[in-house]
């Protein structure tokens, strides 16, 4: 059986004081040390960094905090030539969880997002797993702690082969710690189980998972897993609809709503708890944030419901063309179609009404309407 157990991070290099990492799982092929105060390496070089605040800190932990300061999150959602390859090589091992009640989607956004498309993959671990053993290796790594990211060193197990790690992460699923989310088949609950039971300790770890699930069909794999292959369509060129809106929050918890006037409605976080699903009448912007109309002036913020693709907009228009951009003042930004083309998406920074419709702010002063987002006609 794997091994879990809780340890204080040795801060040291980071001078941080009582912050507790991530679980570590101890592979069958691995050996707890005799102490978890034990050095894991004679030397480590270390500096200092201005950017990343006081102290020192070692050129993997700055290489870190240098990639995650400069992300390239429109690209990386999709899948390019290089990452396809990635895609159809773990796909028969993330279609052989469906047999052990893991969704394979599920399986292979968290090889995704654990692995950066398989760019870093230190010791055959494509999940993240931390652990001890002649074949670990020590790496650096990001840590969430209440609402605070820090960036640190851990040790991460290593195995054999690309199969012995899909099976130590099927092992690790099904223990006591992730076993609510077997035989789960919404691939958001199963993602939102996975960050509320501290599979990873990012406050957005559920939503990548989605946004990576949505934005390469991985659901065609939960059908073909069960017998019903679903035939993939062009990214951007099916609207998504809103009629019903289902909370997504934390399980157990709700959400606040709002009335037109944008003061929330106290006590209507019992009503509207997470999993409960919500007839749409209509759709408005409120303290420059769109929210949904559920009930007699009651609206629920599009951010805490499944439309909400963690804040990014999907171009939805005619493949291979793209859409002209608004200025606040309602005037089109000229040649913007060149950028704004189907498919390509982008983070919402803002939310207001233009020539009577909602749009969308992804730039200084480009606004996208609504009608050419994943969730309009794409007229």
């Amino acid at each position: 059986m794997n091994k879990k157990i809780i340890k204080l991070s040795g801060a040291a290099l980071l001078l941080l004081t009582s912050i507790s990492s991530a679980p570590i799982v101890y592979a069958q092929n691995q050996t707890k040390p005799e102490s978890t105060q034990q050095k894991v390496d004679k030397k480590v070089k270390i500096r200092k960094y201005p950017a990343m605040g006081p102290g020192y800190y070692t050129e993997d932990a700055i290489n870190l905090f240098n990639q995650m300061s400069n992300p390239s999150p429109f690209l990386s959602l999709y899948a390019s030539p290089s990452n396809q390859a990635f895609l159809n090589r773990i796909k028969p091992l993330c279609l052989a969880d469906a047999a052990q009640g893991i969704l394979p989607s599920i399986t292979a956004a968290q090889a995704i997002v654990e692995t950066g498309w398989g760019g870093h993959i230190l010791g055959n671990n494509y999940f993240g797993i931390k652990g001890y053993g002649s074949r670990s290796n020590l790496s650096g790594t990001q840590e969430c702690n209440n609402g605070y990211c820090y960036y640190t060193h851990d040790r991460f197990a290593g195995y054999s082969s690309m199969e012995e790690s899909f099976k130590a992460h099927t092992a690790l699923l099904h223990t006591k710690n992730y076993a609510n989310i077997i035989g789960v088949k919404d691939f958001r609950r199963a993602a939102y189980l996975l960050q509320q039971d501290r599979y990873a300790t990012s406050p957005s770890y559920a939503q990548t998972l989605i946004n990576v699930i949505i934005s390469n069909n991985l659901t065609a794999w939960d059908h073909e897993a069960g017998g019903s292959a679903v035939a993939s369509t062009p990214v951007g060129t099916v609207p998504e609809p809103e009629q019903i809106a289902q909370i997504v929050y934390k399980p157990g918890y709700g959400v606040l709503a709002f009335q037109n006037t944008g003061k929330s409605i106290a006590g209507s976080n019992y009503k509207f708890k997470d999993g409960t699903r919500w007839k749409v009448v209509n759709t408005k912007v409120i303290n420059g944030e769109e929210m949904y109309l559920v009930g007699n002036n009651t609206y629920i913020p599009k951010k805490y419901t499944s439309h909400y693709d963690n804040g990014i907009i999907t171009i939805h228009y005619q493949p291979n063309y793209g859409v002209n951009a608004l200025h606040a003042d309602g005037t089109q930004v000229q040649g913007s179609n060149k950028v704004f083309k189907t498919g390509t998406r982008w983070n919402v920074k803002y939310t207001r009404v233009i020539n009577g419709e909602i749009c969308y702010l992804v730039g200084n002063d480009e606004y996208i309407p609504k009608k050419y987002t994943q969730w309009g006609s794409g007229k």
